[in-house]
């Protein structure tokens, strides 16, 4: 009989934290996906268009994740962080817009150049994802006319 009771009591006493916790739960199927991710982690691609920057030069810094399945990672929140390799500075944070297809992507200007370590972060749902990579600045690009042509006006 003391069993029974002893059942029935925490059987409440779980409704009542689950109920009272309800909003600090992850959304249904979070956390078998972050199992999923845990076991097999996400496939990210780093490109940048174009294919060799030069330092002080915009350029597109694009992602593609796929997840364990092959199929695009599509809808998470991806940021990257530049720092210079063997320099004391704290680097940039970028956020990637989402374009679609597992595909995010943004416009960044880098002014030094060099080897720079890009670290994507990738979070959707509850999971988190990160991967490193080496990205190669070359020099600033200079010519001769751009000595002759006055600034760009902006209005």
């Amino acid at each position: 009989m003391r069993l029974r009771y002893l059942a029935i009591f925490a059987l409440a006493a779980v409704t009542y934290f689950a109920y009272q916790y309800r909003d600090q739960l992850p959304e249904r199927g979070a956390f078998i996906m972050s199992l999923r991710h845990q076991a097999q982690p996400p496939k990210i691609r780093l490109d940048t268009d174009p294919g060799a920057p030069s330092a002080a030069q915009l350029f597109a810094l694009k992602v593609h994740a796929d997840g364990p399945d092959d199929k695009p990672l599509i809808g998470m929140n991806v940021t990257a962080h530049c720092s210079l390799l063997g320099a004391d500075h704290t680097g940039r944070d970028i956020t990637l817009r989402d374009k679609g297809e597992g595909n995010y992507a943004a416009t960044v200007s880098l002014d030094m150049p060099g080897k720079w370590e890009v670290e994507i972060v990738g979070t959707k749902e509850g999971w988190r994802t990160r991967d490193k990579f080496e990205l190669e600045i070359g020099p600033p690009r200079h010519s001769a006319e751009d000595d002759d042509e006055p600034p760009p006006r902006f209005r």
